[in-house]
């Protein structure tokens, strides 16, 4: 008998490990095929709520109760007799999440809705009936959003009266450690810190996540795990174990959300996380627009709207820009001028966005800034060709229902000759390589370097800020005029998530650069 059950036991434990390898491998495939563009539109409905699924399932996991109060999972609610375990909190608190994020689903369906109308998108009737349903329901997203915010402010006002606190979480930051105050004004401080550090860790956190990781730019993330795991296998010369890549590759993006979690436990990991998060709105924007531009596949999805002419790939894709000039150009020398100026100024575009996430990292790990000459050199002569050939140029998103910084492709600037542009690129190249082998000259040249990639760090977050500002007062000024009471409280939980987002742009830009120029008093 004790066999059988043992038997049993072993046969659910493999069932178990063979769906999550069929869920990981349908995901695994789901993306790769969205990142060639050739997956069906009815698919891409089904990947994002794949994706939506296993985030919300990770989160759940990941145990919010512990990074705000320093609860264990197994542990009751001080004083409390429902039976709550913080595992139940984090539930709740995901249910309202989920609730205040479905406008997400709504504006995605709607947008998805208008890419098929177009002929960009193929949509089966079933997939049409579904995401039409979403649509046609009257003030759906209005009402999902105050029920989740206000399901948000009863748990709150429930663990202000019954959680205590311990270290290290997030409200021992603000708070003591010890259980909930008998005070009344203790008690309404501690509801009014939890519902900010909630209503912040939502739209800061979770509506961010889910946005890259579910809708923007999960399938170059994924595609990137794919080649990073095989680089790894290449080069310390490791076998491939088929499952171990399928569960590596189908929790890349989740293991590192959830890894980066962890940062937010002491008061340093704290501000080094919310850094982070800035951090991630340039990288994410090299999956949104730097390799849709150069590789010529993108997201019709996150394009919808935007006007084409403006966002054209480079070298491959409909409408590149080099054709264009290989049809048109009266000799090989302009050709092979224009192509190295494009694939240079791609490479000072993505230095631009990379170097900050270096910084950051390094920071992270408390060591030194150490750049090799050559990368050195190469990153000054890029950044100039971009500079002066303004074949790329970064503004504010200024379309309704989008926020964020939308970078434009365009034909290189006539001002300068092309062969001039390539001139000063390598003369400053040379120039930079030689003198940094002094290390006083390469103190300098590192310290400019930094300067300029914080300053395009600053007006990246300007501009963001500005976009951003722009839809919430737009939003606002809409919700104050309905004049009904779903309005106003949605009207008051907006201005909440504006303010909280705006006090975040400013802070971490400030953190930022006290971070960056703290980190560089350690050049190796």
């Amino acid at each position: 008998m004790e066999e059988v059950r043992s038997y049993a036991m072993f046969l659910g434990r493999r069932l178990k490990h063979w769906v999550e390898d069929i869920f990981l491998l349908s995901v695994i495939i789901l993306n790769i095929l969205d990142f060639f563009e050739i997956l069906p539109g009815d698919f891409d409905f089904i990947k994002k709520i794949l994706s939506w699924a296993v985030l919300g399932y990770l989160m759940y996991h990941v145990n919010l109760a512990k990074i705000i109060f320093g609860k264990d999972s197994h542990e009751d609610m001080q004083g409390m007799n429902l039976g709550l375990k913080p595992q139940d909190v984090n539930l709740l608190i995901i249910v309202s999440y989920f609730m205040m994020i479905f406008k997400n689903m709504v504006h995605y369906a709607d947008t998805a809705l208008t890419e098929s109308a177009a002929g960009r998108m193929d949509l089966s009737p079933i997939s049409k009936t579904v995401l039409e349903a979403f649509t046609q329901i009257p003030n759906i997203d209005h009402l999902t959003l105050v029920a989740g915010g206000c399901m948000l402010f009863i748990v709150s006002i429930v663990l202000a009266l019954k959680y205590d606190i311990r270290a290290p979480s997030i409200m021992h930051i603000i708070h003591e450690e010890g259980d909930p105050s008998r005070s009344i004004k203790e008690m309404l401080l501690r509801f009014i810190s939890i519902f900010l550090i909630l209503i912040s860790f939502y739209i800061l956190v979770f509506n961010f996540f889910m946005e890259w990781l579910a809708f923007a730019v999960d399938a170059p993330l994924l595609v990137f795990g794919i080649v990073a795991y095989f680089f790894v296998i290449v080069r310390s010369h490791k076998s491939f174990h088929p499952e171990s890549f399928i569960f590596k590759i189908g929790n890349f993006g989740e293991e590192f959300y959830e890894h980066f979690l962890t940062l937010f436990y002491t008061k340093s990991g704290l501000f080094l996380g919310m850094t982070g998060m800035l951090i991630l709105h340039l990288l994410t924007d090299i999956g949104n627009f730097m390799l849709p531009y150069t590789l010529g596949f993108h997201d019709s999805l996150y394009f919808s709207g935007m006007e084409v002419a403006s966002h054209r790939p480079i070298f491959f894709g409909n409408g590149a820009i080099f054709p264009e000039i290989l049809d048109s150009a009266p000799g090989a020398g302009i050709l092979v001028t224009s192509f190295i100026i494009y694939l240079v100024s791609i490479i000072g575009a993505l230095a631009l966005f990379i170097v900050p996430g270096y910084l950051w990292y390094k920071v992270y790990i408390s060591r030194g800034i150490n750049v090799p000459h050559l990368i050195l050199g190469l990153f000054y002569a890029s950044v100039l060709t971009l500079l002066l050939s303004r074949s790329f140029q970064i503004n504010a998103i200024n379309q309704e229902g989008l926020v964020g910084v939308d970078i434009t492709t365009h034909h290189i600037s006539t001002v300068l000759p092309g062969w001039l542009i390539l001139i000063f690129a390598v003369v400053l190249a040379l120039l930079v390589f030689v003198l940094s082998f002094n290390f006083r000259v390469k103190s300098i040249l590192m310290f400019i370097a930094m300067v300029g990639t914080l300053i395009f760090v600053g007006t990246y977050v300007a501009l963001f800020a500005i976009s951003t500002s722009r839809n919430y007062l737009f939003i606002l000024h809409k919700l104050l005029e309905l004049g009904n009471g779903i309005g106003y409280l949605m009207f008051f939980f907006l201005a909440v998530f504006f303010i909280i987002v705006l006090i975040f742009y400013v802070g971490s830009f400030l953190l930022y650069l006290k971070e960056a120029f703290t980190e560089f008093k350690y050049i190796q």
